[in-house]
């Protein structure tokens, strides 16, 4: 890479670290860009002189949304869905209603199609901070199967379990048994999140669901519904309290990663665009982010155009901005 003998790099996260030279970086391209912290994404940008960056994600995080917004960055959005996918069916159950999440599973395995169970937990006991007594995939898996054998159906479902601590090679062999013939019901913790394509699958359910953020939520039902077949997405609402409800309604009453995204934004906030945190308030002295954005963006429009055009300095219409900024520099304003 550094001698410039290879042209194209394909990565993972490895592509920023401190060792890897670039011999003149021009192009990133970043997928799924959601699972790349502030600090990782500049630091493989500062790797090139002047780069072009190229984002994706199916769920923009609330930061990258409001530098979308605000910061002078171009978007594109693709609204249209392959042909022949079929609108999920979105679903909320308390725990006490598990027992019809697990009869719409079975009957959609009769039918021949596959099914996701996600939980926060590899097993149980373990110190995940807010993550204590919530639900975990080697217990679940006891509860699947104990149910299986209490209907007395003749047709054999096979239940596995996926998460990130088993070897490569074991985890590779699941994730091709479940989208080929070999397993009916994946019980897996948040690795089938992206990069999983099971046709068949029909149903997600998700553990613990108020647990995980908006983004993760959507990523994960998108493992559904990539067929012509009627998908299904229930979220167990453990919390059942007022903020998980309105939560989940977001996912509920839409299946538009945009969409989910501006109310993740107006649920927790922001976050310091100029900072790493990826949430949280951000205080303005008269505008307001929500119900202002129409004129920050024009102002961001219009603060590009006097940039690019140099007119400050020649403009007269410009000469009261000009003084104004010369003002802030004077004082040690960073603009």
């Amino acid at each position: 890479i550094k001698n410039n003998e290879i042209k194209i790099v394909i990565g993972t996260h490895a592509v920023y670290s401190s060792d890897v030279e670039y011999s003149d970086l021009g192009l990133i391209i970043i997928d799924e860009q959601h699972r790349f912290g502030v600090n990782q994404r500049k630091e493989l940008e500062n790797k090139g002189k002047k780069v072009n960056v190229l984002s994706m994600s199916a769920t923009p995080i609330p930061r990258t949304l409001s530098l979308l917004l605000y910061m002078g960055m171009d978007i594109s959005m693709i609204k249209e869905k392959p042909e022949n996918r079929v609108p999920i069916k979105n679903g909320i159950i308390t725990p006490k209603e598990r027992l019809i999440a697990y009869k719409k599973i079975i009957s959609e395995v009769l039918k021949g199609n596959k099914c996701y169970i996600i939980c926060p937990n590899i097993e149980d006991n373990i110190e995940y901070g807010t993550f204590n007594n919530t639900q975990n995939v080697y217990d679940y898996k006891e509860i699947i199967d104990s149910y299986i054998k209490s209907i007395n159906i003749d047709k054999k479902i096979v239940v596995k379990i996926l998460h990130g601590k088993m070897k490569s090679e074991e985890k590779e062999k699941i994730i091709n048994d479940f989208i080929d013939e070999g397993i009916d019901i994946l019980i897996s913790t948040t690795v089938v999140e992206v990069g999983v394509d099971c046709k068949k699958a029909t149903v997600i359910l998700i553990e613990d669901a108020p647990r995980f953020g908006l983004a993760t939520l959507h990523q994960l039902r998108g493992r559904v519904g990539r067929n012509d077949l009627q998908s299904y997405a229930i979220f167990v609402d453990t919390l059942n309290t007022e903020e998980s409800k309105e939560r989940l309604k977001v996912l509920k009453n839409s299946n538009d990663g945009f969409y989910i995204s501006e109310c993740d934004l107006k649920l927790r906030g922001p976050g310091d665009i100029f900072g790493i945190k990826q949430f949280g308030n951000m205080d303005f002295k008269i505008a307001d982010i929500y119900t202002d954005s129409v004129i920050l963006k024009l102002a961001s429009l219009y603060a590009d155009k006097i940039v690019k055009e140099g007119s400050i300095y020649t403009n007269p219409q410009y000469i009261g901005i000009k003084s104004q900024l010369d003002i802030y520099l004077k004082n040690g304003y960073i603009i």
